[in-house]
């Protein structure tokens, strides 16, 4: 083979490649993505370290237990429940998702009171026991309704070495900008797997506030194409802490009992 046929090969493909990624369009990826991470239900075990600017270290361990929701199309209700340290044991935080029908509900148990907060909208922002995870971030890694968002289509760019699709996503109404913490995020997606390798969220005035890194991406044990990161750091650029989760497994579709998902059920288990 000639080097004049290689490069003729060389920039057919490029093109091609260019080509492909000019079809796609925002609404396509997202739409992809939230195929690829549709599940009946999950469980998983989180160790987290949550890394102050002066280096303090505090580590925790959590189960979560995730089940799609019924009568709403890509929503999920999820359990967050801490097991360790012990001044903190049982605290959990339910989700129950309800797309545009209305509101997400949230609440956090805490069983030094034996009764569950409500997060309303507003405290959306707020950040999840000391994490750089905020209440939002817990929702919309379930899913989130593409309805109130704006998915730009941003190109493609390269991370740790793998081919990503870019998106810009924006809040579309007033109400979500109003209750969300960001003014935008710009997000990685793998081209190959559609799981999502890294993140920057924008506070209301456009900084960069933090970052979302994801790494060990394996396919879960049992199941065709489910493709999860097992490592994340969130890292936030303003304050200089972190917070550090290693997902120990993941099990889907263990048919999970919708009583688990409610709010009698996080305080009863709360207070055993």
């Amino acid at each position: 083979m000639t080097f004049k046929t290689l490069i003729t090969i060389f920039f057919t493909f490029a093109c091609w490649n260019h080509s492909f990624a000019q079809e796609k369009n925002g609404n396509d990826i997202i739409t992809e993505y939230e195929h690829s991470i549709n599940v009946q239900d999950l469980v998983t075990e989180m160790e987290m370290k949550v890394v102050s600017k002066s280096g303090r270290v505090q580590e925790r361990k959590l189960i979560q237990y995730v089940k799609a929701a019924e009568g709403c199309e890509n929503c999920y209700n999820s359990v967050l429940r801490f097991e360790y340290p012990n001044d903190i044991k049982n605290t959990a935080a339910l989700t129950l998702e309800h797309g545009d029908v209305k509101e997400d509900d949230q609440w956090l148990y805490l069983p030094a009171i034996g009764r569950s907060r409500r997060i309303s909208a507003s405290n959306q922002k707020d950040r999840f026991m000391g994490t750089e995870v905020t209440y939002e971030d817990i929702s919309n890694s379930l899913s989130e309704d593409i309805k109130n968002y704006n998915y730009e289509f941003a190109g493609m760019d390269a991370r740790d070495g793998l081919e990503c699709y870019v998106l810009e996503i924006t809040p579309k109404n007033e109400a979500t900008v109003k209750k969300s913490g960001y003014k935008k995020r710009k997000v990685w997606f793998r081209i190959d797997n559609f799981v999502i390798i890294y993140t920057e969220f924008y506070d209301k005035e456009g900084e960069l506030l933090k970052t979302m890194h994801a790494k060990e991406v394996q396919k879960v044990p049992d199941t065709e194409n489910d493709y999860r990161a097992h490592y994340i750091e969130m890292d936030n650029k303003q304050t200089a802490n972190k917070t550090i989760i290693k997902y120990n497994y993941f099990k889907i579709d263990q048919g999970l009992e919708d009583g688990l998902f409610t709010k009698r059920a996080l305080e009863k288990e709360g207070a055993e």
